[in-house]
């Protein structure tokens, strides 16, 4: 490294003018002496100039004094300066004014790997990237005619050929005669400061390659301002060219659909009161087309706590709109086919249960009737014969089948279901499954007034059966309570058992058939508008709720 410094005036002219004044004391003194009998001053005009002259030696003295506590203080300022230029982890340099290096600080060394010694009278080029070899020398030729150079950019060249990213600031230095003598410059390596700038220009790319796959747009609002800025999704959302709008700092009810303009107006004043919103709205594009869209929006505050504006979101959901659109179109037509089916259903049971009631059962009847003829017709004193024993056993096949095809008909189609209604049927249908297996029902409630439909009637009374199959099945309960009451335009149907319980999660997964009892009954309640739920768990038995409104 090398520095230019110019030579630090000493103490010798001080002591010379001491020196000197008292030469021309002493002078004086003789002066007068010799010629104290012809002249006309006075002994007090001889101290006077005495005095006149110590007061100009302390002047003088305290003049030396000063400029030597003066050269202290540079010199301690010179070492301040020096430490701080060696030490800092600025680059640091000096051209001349024809653009060759004049000093260089430890830094700039570290840096470029070039020593002071290697640039010592080489251009300030030697250094810098060829790309922007051009600018900085238009840069110095601007600075040398004492025009402005503004801070700026540039590449530097290590000595292994790697590049460096600094920042310059460069001044101007003048002589006594105000000539430029060349020029000051300071730099900063800003090779963090590019990574950090490049990761954030990848998160901001990202981000907004996020929005745009979720279809979800961002904005912001400042309150001061009164402006509001965009992102690109949130332009393309609103039907804008993302080339042109940036910022928008007109009136946002011209996007909004008439009839949801009054609820995101209160929302928003909501929110800079404090109160986060969300809420599906729609929007009105240019192009005339509408957009579902779900806008959510908080309030962003300062230090101290003041509202400064807002920050929120706005996700197109059009396309999900119109998938939940078509499934509840097809949830109904499949609500309609399921009602059709039940129909359907129920009134084939009925066909059958009239078909086995006017053929079979008839049939049955007559046969046990001729059966009982044939016998009368046998000789008391064959009574023990084979034929006898014959209609006899045939007799009973009549019976047997005959209370069969009644017990079938009554499956099929409860005979209390069209006389006496929902509750009844269920009472009847409760008394012959406690005779068959031995659990305990208790029934509770009373007859519907005015009835419900004949749908909602059916699918209970076969929800019913359902879950008491399933009973007897699986639950090995004691006790079966079935409650059955009307509130608020509602049916309530209550079952619930105290047998062994069951994990309604496992039995969804534990095979191909499992569960299909409880998707039947799910399904039969959903066909008349109702809604079905479960509840159980191991050893705590189970309860089945559905409600239906009238």
């Amino acid at each position: 490294m090398w520095l230019v410094t110019g030579k630090r005036p000493g103490r010798d002219g001080s002591s010379s003018q001491i020196n000197n004044a008292g030469a021309a004391i002493r002078n004086k003194v003789r002066s007068l002496m010799r010629k104290k009998e012809g002249i006309t001053e006075t002994r007090q005009q001889l101290f006077d100039e005495i005095a006149l002259l110590r007061r100009r030696i302390k002047r003088l003295e305290k003049s030396e004094l000063q400029r030597s506590k003066a050269e202290e203080a540079l010199r301690e300022s010179e070492e301040k300066y020096r430490n701080l230029v060696e030490s800092t982890l600025d680059l640091i340099f000096v051209v001349n004014e024809d653009g060759t290096y004049t000093y260089i600080n430890p830094r700039f060394e570290n840096v470029t790997g070039y020593s002071a010694c290697e640039l010592a009278g080489q251009p300030f080029t030697h250094v810098v990237a060829p790309e922007y070899i051009e600018s900085t020398i238009e840069r110095f030729k601007k600075g040398i005619r004492g025009q402005d150079t503004p801070p700026y950019e540039a590449e530097l060249l290590h000595k292994n050929g790697e590049r460096i990213p600094v920042e310059f600031l460069v001044t101007t230095q003048y002589d006594g005669m105000g000539r430029a003598t060349g020029r000051f410059g300071i730099g900063r390596d800003i090779t963090e400061r590019r990574k950090a700038d490049d990761a954030l220009r990848q998160i901001a790319a990202d981000l907004a390659k996020a929005q745009e796959l979720a279809h979800v747009g961002s904005w912001r609002y400042s309150r001061d301002r009164k402006q509001s800025l965009w992102s690109e999704e949130m332009v393309r959302i609103l039907g804008l060219d993302t080339r042109k709008v940036a910022a928008f700092d007109g009136d946002l009810e011209e996007f909004i659909h008439p009839d949801d303009w009054p609820q995101l107006r209160a929302s928003v004043r909501a929110a800079l009161d404090g109160t986060p919103y969300g809420l599906e709205i729609r929007i009105l594009r240019p192009d005339g087309s509408t957009r579902h869209v779900f806008a959510m929006g908080e309030a962003e505050l300062e230090p101290d706590g003041k509202v400064k504006g807002l920050f929120g979101t706005m996700q197109d959901i059009t396309e999900r709109k119109q998938v939940e659109k078509t499934l509840r179109e097809q949830q109904e037509q499949l609500r309609t086919l399921s009602a059709k089916l039940s129909e359907a259903e129920e009134g084939e049971r009925k066909r059958i249960a009239r078909d086995l009631h006017d053929q079979v059962g008839q049939n049955l009847t007559v046969v046990g009737i001729n059966l009982n003829v044939l016998r009368s017709m046998l000789p008391a004193e064959k009574a023990n014969a084979v034929p006898s024993r014959l209609l006899e056993d045939s007799a009973t096949l009549v019976e047997q089948t005959t209370e069969y095809t009644r017990s079938l008909m009554s499956d099929l189609r409860p005979p209390d279901m069209d006389d006496y209604g929902l509750v009844a049927s269920i009472r009847w249908y409760s008394e012959r499954f406690s005779l068959r297996t031995g659990v305990e029902v208790i029934m509770e409630g009373k007859e519907i007034h005015p009835r419900p439909a004949a749908a909602v009637e059916n699918n209970l009374f076969r929800i019913v059966q359902e879950v008491l199959t399933n009973i007897s099945k699986h639950a090995r309960a004691g006790t079966v309570r079935i409650d059955i009451e009307t509130t608020a335009g509602n049916l309530k149907l209550r079952i619930e058992d105290d047998g062994v319980g069951f994990d309604p999660a496992r039995t969804k997964k534990s095979g191909e058939h499992s569960g299909w009892g409880l998707m039947t009954m799910a399904e039969r309640a959903e066909v008349i508008g109702g809604r079905f739920s479960l509840e159980s768990r191991p050893g705590g038995g189970t309860l089945v709720l559905v409600e239906v409104a009238l």
